[in-house]
């Protein structure tokens, strides 16, 4: 499957931002793209595997983009970063926030066309492989939702309504998939506890991104509350 990089771009200067935009548009890779003008909204809308590539102004009215960049590692240490400056003076910040490049203004094509192949690196190694219409498909983990088991065949419940159907047993799948982010929480389904938007004790289900429902084993209930608590607790401002 076309992997779709999701990048997001917090830059306060509209004109620099519709520069790196523009540029983007002229690489020849498929992208989904959010703007932010501050670092305050970018966090209150940020949660781990929720986008391939950040692209992080670091001069930046309120909190700047080193502040953001160091919230953003309590939560997602692996995401690739990269600094957009006009000054290389906070180099020595981009190696401590593990700040994958760090590009100086004006931006150039060549520089952002390197930067997102190696996003798309890291996101094929952020996959797992299945078998699907006889054919090997590499699945990123950030964009499955849930997994469902019914009769011999696993379902992998997918972002931008796609799923993709293997053969096999969620029991099998789940041992490539990352702990505790997925979690078998039913005989048929194994979740992935960041895209749950949301979760019913009394029913004991959760709803998924896509308005999916995913049911939850009486006995897991506790464990299951006890990850979302952790995963979905506010970012502090």
């Amino acid at each position: 499957m076309d992997e779709i990089l999701r990048i997001a771009i917090c830059e306060d200067e509209e004109v620099s931002r519709k520069l790196t935009l523009g540029l983007i548009h002229k690489i020849e890779q498929e992208v989904n793209i959010e703007s932010f003008t501050d670092g305050s909204s970018f966090l209150s809308e940020f949660y781990r595997g929720k986008y391939d590539l950040i692209l992080m102004d670091i001069f930046m009215p309120g909190i700047t983009g080193v502040e953001t960049v160091k919230r953003i590692r309590k939560i997602d240490d692996t995401v690739p970063i990269t600094f957009l400056t006009s000054s290389a003076e906070h180099a020595l910040d981009g190696y401590k926030y593990h700040v994958d490049r760090y590009l100086i203004k004006p931006l150039q094509v060549a520089q952002l066309k390197e930067v997102l192949e190696f996003a798309h690196e890291v996101l094929h190694k952020s996959s797992i492989p299945i078998t699907c219409d006889r054919k090997e498909v590499f699945v990123p983990l950030s964009s499955i939702l849930y997994l469902e088991q019914t009769d011999h065949y696993v379902i992998f419940h997918l972002t931008e309504d796609r799923d993709l159907i293997t053969t096999g047993k969620i029991t099998a799948l789940l041992q490539n998939l990352p702990s505790p982010d997925f979690v078998q929480c039913h005989q048929s389904y194994c979740v992935n506890i960041r895209k749950a938007t949301d979760f019913d004790i009394e029913l004991r289900t959760l709803t998924m991104e896509n308005g999916g429902t995913v049911y939850i084993r009486r006995q897991d209930v506790s464990r299951i509350r006890a990850l979302w608590d952790e995963i979905h607790s506010p970012i502090q401002i």
